[in-house]
């Protein structure tokens, strides 16, 4: 079975986990955000991760497992659901602090998203 995304356990409160990437925390999709929480995240086991703007749209996968790599795409949601792009646009990296960021740092970062218990 493979782990695409690590779950770590810190102190446990009501507002549940987080993920963090790149610094920047994500609330559950569904779930009030924390205070500091920079959007949402809808965990897709096995493949990566979407996330979503505080206005419940969708912005960025990241694409994190073993068969396709590790790596950030744009996502938006069409009147025939969500579509991802090969790549990100600057207004995704420059939402998700990625702008100057190289594709094997990028590679790290998606490797190193973590969904913390708050």
């Amino acid at each position: 079975m493979e782990a695409t995304i690590a779950t770590e356990s810190r102190n446990t409160n009501a507002l549940g986990p987080y993920l963090e990437f790149n610094g920047l925390k994500f609330s559950p999709l569904g779930k009030p955000p924390l205070p500091d929480s920079h959007g949402f995240y809808k965990n897709n086991p096995g493949k990566g991760a979407l996330l979503y703007k505080l206005n419940g749209e969708p912005e960025a996968y990241l694409v994190n497992n073993q068969r396709q790599g590790h790596f950030v795409v744009t996502a938006h949601k069409t009147s025939e659901g969500v579509r991802y792009m090969f790549s990100t646009t600057s207004s995704t990296q420059e939402w998700l602090k990625l702008d100057g960021v190289g594709y094997m740092a990028s590679h790290d970062l998606v490797r190193s998203t973590r969904i913390v218990d708050a």
